[in-house]
């Protein structure tokens, strides 16, 4: 008999034929599919979804218990990219959008955190359209962009039309003139945003070790 699962706070297809013989792994057939593909949907505390990349049952148990053994030896290191299990290449933009659904308070004042400076940073400014391209340095530069960017989106409002402006910022040049440097008690607020991404994308695979953002 076909039992279905939609892990917690999913967005994604039900699965299939869910495999629980063994208590830290489960896997399971996308159930929309035609090709009877196995999918990793459970290791450890961690529900990464992600393709085993094989229709045969027992080779998706071993690629499930390599994947699950690389987890106990390094729960922070790329144990899903090690073993050949199949990652997305998710932007940041995708991967906050997906956390920020997640959410069931604070969802205004963490959008506004993603769309005003994360997204402008992480996505616009870096270019970040794989998550396994945040690394330390990155983070660090983050919180310097951060500091400057009022003073940097201000002189870049300048050369523009008004129209352009209001585009461009949602703002006016006057508004963002009277803005001043973010003080520690502001960034310190921000930063549980961005670190809980991180630690989102760490555990549905898309990352290896998550950078921590820094306490100022």
């Amino acid at each position: 008999m076909k039992t279905r699962q939609r892990p917690s706070g999913s967005d994604v297809p039900s699965y299939t034929n869910i495999d629980r013989s063994f208590p830290d792994i489960s896997i399971g057939i996308r159930s929309s599919q035609k090709k009877p593909t196995c999918y990793l949907l459970k290791v450890g505390d961690h529900h990464p979804q992600r393709s085993l990349r094989t229709t045969d049952k027992m080779e998706a148990l071993k690629r499930a218990l390599d994947a699950l053994s690389a987890y106990k030896e390094d729960p922070t290191g790329d144990w899903l990219g090690n073993q050949g299990v199949r990652k997305n290449n998710m932007s940041f933009k995708d991967v906050a959008e997906e956390w920020l659904a997640r959410q069931e308070v604070g969802q205004d004042y963490k959008r506004d955190v993603i769309d005003k400076f994360l997204v402008p940073y992480f996505q616009d400014e870096r270019a970040v359209t794989s998550m396994a391209m945040i690394a330390d340095l990155m983070i660090a530069d983050y919180r310097l962009w951060r500091r400057s960017y009022w003073l940097v989106l201000a002189e870049r409002l300048r050369g523009m039309s008004p129209g352009d402006q209001k585009r461009a910022s949602r703002i006016s040049l006057k508004q963002v003139e009277s803005y001043a440097e973010p003080d520690a008690n502001t960034l310190n607020r921000e930063y549980p945003t961005l670190r809980q991404i991180l630690i989102h994308a760490h555990k549905r695979g898309y990352m290896g070790k998550a950078p921590a953002p820094p306490e100022v």
